[in-house]
């Protein structure tokens, strides 16, 4: 028996007691079938996990009929040909070890950037970046985009510790305007140029928990096709300023935003309200 360094236990058994003589090259399909060796013997490789006792080096427990004989070799069950094929071509699950994502709390998501007024044709090229401000993945599988008028479920999935996501109206970055949107809500949801406002929120945001909240008033014309970006520090706002994409419109979607100079309406009072 030996132990391997991943916890897998090779069991090597001898049939009829016989010593091995060379051992040759089996196919898949007759390697667990005990086909004779040129020296008359049977070798049986069993893999399977390691108990925790015998990985640490101790004994474990011999079952009925697994008294040791002349040989000193125990009796075990053996995998059949298929379930053995199978044991060692399913690679490890290592989801377990990455942990469970939880769910956000107020103010854990916060949405950093946003193309409320593209350059051109709006529809198909807003999009909206959230940030995790968690220390922890957190499951995005319930979020809501809601304005004054619309809410959208969007199933976005599990956002890692201080990573970006971006939603957009549209994944296909020939409509987009080449932003790399990784979640789409569709054009159902429409940022308004003059007064708007957007929630997220897990479940509804009309009866759910409202996560953040950005609002915004009114919009010129020297920030058409310029994303706005939400100041970490400040939480103001302020116009992006580096191109981006396909479309003549300006931003860092997907990537880390600039620091803000001044806020759209060129004071320092912040324009955006965050959820408590």
């Amino acid at each position: 028996m030996v132990v391997g360094a991943t916890g897998l236990i090779l069991v090597i058994g001898m049939a009829n007691g016989c010593t091995p003589g060379p051992v040759t090259a089996r196919s898949a399909a007759d390697r667990m079938e005990g086909a004779g060796n040129t020296g008359g013997s049977d070798v049986r490789v069993i893999v399977r996990d390691a108990a925790p006792a015998e990985r640490d080096g101790a004994s474990a427990p011999q079952g009925a009929g697994g008294s040791g004989g002349s040989g000193g070799t125990s009796a075990r069950t053996t995998l059949d040909a298929a379930a053995a094929d199978a044991a060692l071509d399913k690679p490890r699950d290592l989801s377990m070890d990455a942990g469970r994502a939880r769910t956000p709390r107020p103010g854990e998501v916060a949405i950093d950037e946003l193309l409320v007024n593209p350059t051109g044709d709006d529809l198909g090229r807003e999009w909206i970046e959230l940030a995790n401000r968690a220390p922890d993945p957190l499951d995005l599988s319930q979020l809501h985009l809601a304005t004054a008028s619309t809410d959208v479920a969007v199933a976005a999935g599990t956002i890692a510790p201080g990573a970006l996501l971006l939603l957009g109206q549209s994944s296909d970055p020939t409509k987009n305007g080449g932003a790399p949107v990784a979640v789409a809500y569709s054009t159902k949801l429409l940022l308004l140029n003059a007064n708007g406002q957007l929630s997220i929120c897990l479940g509804a945001c009309a009866s759910g928990i409202v996560i953040d909240t950005v609002s915004w008033g009114t919009l010129g014309d020297d920030q058409i096709g310029h994303a706005l970006i939400v100041d970490p520090a400040t939480r103001g706002l302020c116009s992006a300023s580096a191109p981006f994409g396909t479309a003549g419109s300006f931003g860092t979607p997907g990537a880390p935003n600039p620091p803000c100079v001044e806020n759209v309406d060129g004071g320092s009072r912040p324009d955006v309200s965050v959820a408590d």
